[in-house]
C-alpha cells in the first residue's frame, strides 16, 4: 500500500522538476561516491514537494571495501518530510519508512527478512533528515537550538543540540558561495551542516555505515534572489 501511495504521489499531477542537485561525497579526502537530489512540486488542493534522492558510496578502509545504495522517496506536506527509503549496504537489503499516522509517526523496518514498527509521538519528531534537502522546509534546522530528527537512514532518531558555527565561505567550482554553518551535537552523534542564505544545503559532514562522510555540492547552487 506504501508503495502505492508513494509511486501515485511521484505521477499525479507533477509539474517538471524543480530542481535537480548533486554531492560529491569524500572520505578523507578520496572520492568515494555521489548524492543526487530531484526535486519537484505537486499542484492540487494542497501543494506537496516530492524528493527523489540517490545515494551511492564505494570505498575501501583497512583493507575492507563498504558499499552503500540508498534510492530514498520524501514528501513534505507542512510538517516533517515522510519517507520511504530503500537501501543496499555491502550487498545486504533494508527498507525503512517514516510517515505521518494521525497525531504521530509509523516507523518501520524491514531487515534480514524481518519486519519491525512502532509508533512516535509527534513531540518525538521535530524534522526528517529528508528536510535537511528542503530549503523550504517549514521546521528548518537552522531555526532549531535542539533537534530530534528521525533519520531516513537508519530509522533512529538522531538527538542533540545545535550549535552555531557561524559564516564561513566554501569554494564550489570556481565560484565562492557564503555559508552558514551548524553543528549537531550529542553523545552519539556529531554532524556538521552549511547551508547558504536561501537555506540550501551547500555541505554536510556526517557518519554513514561506520564512515566520517563529507558531501559538498559539485556546482555552486543556483544564486538568490538578491544575487546578481
Amino acid at each position: 500500500m506504501i508503495w502505492v501511495l508513494f509511486l501515485w504521489l511521484g505521477m499525479a499531477h507533477a509539474t517538471d522538476e524543480t530542481y535537480r542537485l548533486t554531492w560529491d561525497l569524500q572520505v578523507q579526502n578520496q572520492n568515494v561516491g555521489r548524492r543526487i537530489l530531484v526535486v519537484k512540486d505537486l499542484e492540487g488542493r494542497f501543494k506537496r514537494r516530492v524528493m527523489e534522492v540517490w545515494t551511492e558510496v564505494n570505498a575501501s578502509m583497512m583493507g575492507a571495501r563498504f558499499t552503500y545504495r540508498q534510492r530514498l522517496t520524501g514528501i513534505a506536506n507542512g510538517g516533517p518530510a515522510s519517507f520511504h527509503s530503500v537501501i543496499e549496504q555491502s550487498g545486504r537489503p533494508k527498507e525503512i519508512q517514516g510517515r505521518r499516522a494521525g497525531a504521530g509517526w509509523q516507523v518501520s523496518i524491514v531487515d534480514k527478512g524481518r519486519a519491525r514498527s512502532w509508533t512516535l509521538d509527534a513531540d518525538d519528531v521535530d524534522l526528517s533528515t529528508v528536510d535537511l534537502f528542503n530549503p523550504d522546509a517549514r521546521t528548518h534546522l537552522t531555526r532549531l537550538q535542539t533537534v530530534r530528527m528521525l533519520s531516513a537512514e537508519t530509522g533512529d532518531i538522531l538527538e542533540g543540540d545545535i550549535r552555531s558555527l557561524g559564516p564561513t565561505r566554501l569554494h564550489i567550482a570556481g565560484r565562492n558561495v557564503e555559508v552558514q554553518g551548524y553543528a549537531l551535537e550529542s553523545e552519539d552523534t556529531n554532524a556538521k551542516f552549511y547551508f547558504n542564505g536561501d537555506g540550501l544545503l551547500v555541505k554536510y559532514e556526517m557518519y554513514l555505515i561506520g564512515l566520517s562522510l563529507t558531501g559538498t555540492l559539485s556546482t555552486p547552487p543556483p544564486k538568490g534572489k538578491d544575487e546578481f
